[in-house]
């Protein structure tokens, strides 16, 4: 599972691939070329060469790979799991507080009736 700012750095990567090289430490602080080594290793990025015109190759940015297209959508996924469990555990949280407050309100009902038809007589 990739941290939270791999996961963004690999989709910066994907909707920026000839930016990534320059761009890719302002937006992801000083730990970015540690991250882009990490992610290399996973072969999820690869660098993307230029071809000059001396013959050489020059690094202008990096590529997602299919391992890297592959990690994005597994942490999608995960991401979207651990949502939906969240919305759950949210449900099941109100569901007795639901109750709760329902019983309440039958219990005072007479009450409440009462100080509303008291209310409404006396305007």
């Amino acid at each position: 599972m990739l941290s939270s700012k791999d996961y963004e750095l690999l989709l910066y990567i994907r909707d920026n691939p000839q930016n990534a090289k320059l761009d890719t430490v302002g937006m992801f602080g000083p730990s970015t070329y540690a991250r882009l080594k990490h992610m290399s290793h996973l072969e999820a990025i690869k660098p993307s060469l230029t071809r000059q015109s001396d013959g050489g190759y020059v690094h202008t940015g990096y590529e997602i790979t299919d391992v890297g297209h592959m990690l994005i959508e597994d942490q999608y996924e995960a991401m979207q799991e651990a949502q939906s469990k969240m919305s759950e555990e949210r449900l099941w949280r109100f569901i007795p507080i639901a109750i709760s407050l329902a019983a309440l309100a039958k219990s005072f009902a007479p009450e409440i009736w009462a100080i509303w038809c008291m209310l409404q007589s006396g305007q």
